[in-house]
């Protein structure tokens, strides 16, 4: 894994939906040619040392030179790089961590994303596309203000399966209300992948189990220094202590000890 600081201009920093969900474009040979779905980048959203740690993101598409980040407005950080402009310079660090894993043996790719889980699994559904495997996204959101990070997923061809908790789009409830004998067919010829809440996760990992059902999740946890130093961002996997930032942030499923985290 080749890793690299460096100062990179925005060229886009689009709201999706205002003052909440951005997308963020820039340009890098250097991230554009080692970034893999899966991994993330660090940025430093402020000037100087405020706020002093930078903050982790999925890298959600990359084409050509151009790298793009789906990222939501939750606090002081991405308040200030909602903020920014193109030609804004921001310091990069990356890319980070271990991403996916395709197994080509697995003709189709069940995704379930929940919320902004959707930010990781864009990049990853274009690379199964690209070797021709089949590919199916189930999303769970609140409300049908996220569907707007289903764009790029329509455009791709992929098949999308939505529960809404309000009911505003698609099925009423939580993605598990999609786990029926339907997509257990489905599944059982398939590699499943997994973004979103650590509850959804944790759900939909029990229910892979119970069925014998093989793939991975991508977590999400605080990350301060994003290589492996600082070990804030510890995970028991298999029975022993992990970091995210390095030995993830994707695992096999059945190797996170759902209870314990």
């Amino acid at each position: 894994m080749t890793i690299n600081q460096q100062n990179i201009k925005i060229i886009n920093n689009t709201a999706l939906v205002p003052d909440k969900i951005f997308l963020l474009e820039l340009t890098s040979k250097h991230l554009s040619r080692n970034a893999k779905p899966g991994q993330f980048i660090e940025i430093r959203c402020g000037q100087d040392l405020d706020p002093l740690l930078p903050r982790p993101f999925s890298i959600h598409s990359v084409k050509g030179n151009k790298i793009k980040i789906l990222y939501k407005v939750v606090g002081k950080g991405t308040k200030l790089l909602s903020l920014k402009s193109p030609g804004d310079e921001i310091s990069v660090l990356g890319p980070l961590g271990k991403g996916f894993s395709i197994d080509k043996k697995k003709k189709r790719s069940i995704l379930f994303a929940g919320g902004m889980g959707t930010a990781p699994l864009y990049f990853l559904a274009r690379a199964l596309i690209e070797r021709k495997l089949d590919v199916e996204l189930y999303f769970g959101t609140k409300n049908s203000e996220n569907l707007i990070t289903m764009n790029p997923f329509k455009k791709l061809g992929v098949k999308i399966h939505t529960a809404s908790e309000d009911g505003s789009c698609g099925k009423k409830g939580l993605i598990t209300c999609l786990l029926d004998d339907k997509i257990l067919k489905k599944t059982k010829s398939s590699k499943i992948y997994i973004c979103g809440p650590w509850s959804m996760m944790k759900e939909i990992a029990k229910w892979a189990s119970k069925n014998k059902l093989t793939g991975q999740v991508s977590l999400e946890k605080e990350m301060a220094c994003g290589v492996g130093v600082c070990l804030g961002c510890v995970v028991k996997i298999k029975g022993e202590y992990k970091r995210v930032c390095r030995e993830g942030p994707v695992f096999d499923i059945s190797d996170v000890d759902w209870e314990e985290n």
